[in-house]
């Protein structure tokens, strides 16, 4: 082969490897090496738990009052909870005193209720049996008479049951953060209305949104204090009353977020004393932007307060701008100039447009720093009379 052919086969070789050179480097160049890895599953199993709860009775539910004699009435709650739980039976007593019975052991009165009683059950995984009625009988006392049936009906023994659960959430440590029996009951019980005899507990209810029957007399402040609220008091005829020696007020809402308003009404005759030997013992109170609170009726004086300063006796006070509207009621302050009083240039108001006021025109008050204050609002005016006590003016429409 001659000289020439070999090298040109040569250089043909040659520029075929490096072809081939120049292709491999492309694909060199392209192709990447991932460091993969890939775990075993954590399964997060989420169990769903429950708290039912069941009232039954066997047998008739009529009966005849016969003295001397007993029936068996067995009322029994059945609860079904995966979680521990509270459990309520209310027992609602119209009977007048004909029928006795006792409730069975196990239930404790809940403290501030009448009639109501709990119990605490552990988690179980089967339904959970407890009878209401001692024995599950009632019986009917052996001297009882004609005359102490007569002119009585609708005689009744009406039950019912709530559960809940106990565990409302956990505490930073871990550890369960329960709800108080209390709070509990006002979180499951259905009715808006509860007939309360505890001032720790009406105000408890107050903040549930709930309106509290005061079914006793209380002492000491009752106050509302949850934003958004809407509560409301019954006096029914009781006395509520803040003894002690410090600032304070017997009924007072306390809430300066005006975006999250709350709002107390208090209905019903009774009374409302802000006794006591300070100077600033107020009946009702209304504190901040957020709070308002509406008297429809009732009795409201500070009359034991006993100091010779008469400039600081407020009967109703607004601060903070907090607002007070009194549609009824009856007012007598130990020192009548300061029966209704705002705090000092704190966009407080105070709206008149009913009530009695003992020896205070609402229409021409002096409380107010450099001018008369016309408490009344559009619409109404006051007219006054005389009885041997004083000077009475009363607001109505005009």
């Amino acid at each position: 082969m001659a000289k020439s052919e070999r090298s040109k086969k040569s250089k043909v070789l040659t520029s075929v490897a490096a072809v081939v050179l120049a292709v491999s480097m492309i694909i060199g160049g392209g192709t990447y090496a991932y460091l993969e890895a890939e775990s075993d599953d954590v399964v997060n199993k989420f169990n769903t738990e429950q708290v039912t709860v069941a009232l039954d009775e066997t047998g008739d539910k009529e009966y005849d009052i016969i003295p001397g004699t007993s029936e068996d009435k067995d009322p029994k709650v059945t609860v079904t909870n995966s979680v521990d739980a509270y459990v309520y039976v209310t027992v609602e007593d119209t009977t007048q005193g004909l029928v006795d019975y006792e409730i069975a052991d196990g239930w404790l009165p809940l403290d501030g209720y009448e009639n109501v009683y709990y119990r605490e059950v552990a988690a179980g995984e089967e339904p959970q049996e407890f009878y209401v009625l001692k024995d599950n009988k009632v019986s009917y006392d052996a001297a009882l008479t004609n005359a102490n049936m007569e002119g009585k009906e609708d005689l009744k023994l009406t039950f019912k049951a709530y559960a809940i659960q106990k565990q409302v959430s956990t505490y930073s440590n871990g550890n369960p953060k329960n709800f108080s029996k209390t709070d509990a009951y006002l979180e499951v019980v259905s009715e808006n209305e509860v007939e309360i005899t505890s001032r720790t507990v009406a105000t408890s209810a107050l903040n549930a949104g709930k309106t509290v029957i005061v079914a006793d007399n209380m002492t000491g402040t009752l106050n509302l204090t949850k934003p958004t609220s809407t509560a409301a008091i019954d006096l029914n005829g009781k006395t509520i009353s803040n003894p002690t020696t410090m600032f304070g007020s017997a009924i007072r809402v306390f809430n300066r977020d005006s975006q999250a308003p709350s709002t107390l009404t208090v209905n019903g005759e009774g009374t409302v004393n802000g006794v006591g030997s300070s100077p600033y013992k107020m009946a009702v109170q209304s504190t901040g932007a957020g709070a308002k609170i509406v008297i429809n009726s009732g009795t409201y004086t500070n009359a034991s307060v006993n100091a010779a300063d008469d400039d600081q006796y407020d009967l109703i006070y607004a601060s903070e701008g907090g607002q007070i509207e009194i549609n009824g009621g009856t007012f007598i302050c130990a020192t009548p100039k300061w029966t209704l009083n705002l705090q000092d240039n704190s966009g407080s108001s105070i709206v008149v447009k009913g009530g009695t006021f003992f020896e205070f025109d609402p229409s021409n008050a002096t409380t107010e720093p450099g001018t008369i204050t016309n408490y009344v609002a559009d619409g109404y005016k006051v007219e006054t009379s005389t009885d041997e006590s004083g000077t009475w003016y009363t607001v109505v429409p005009a």
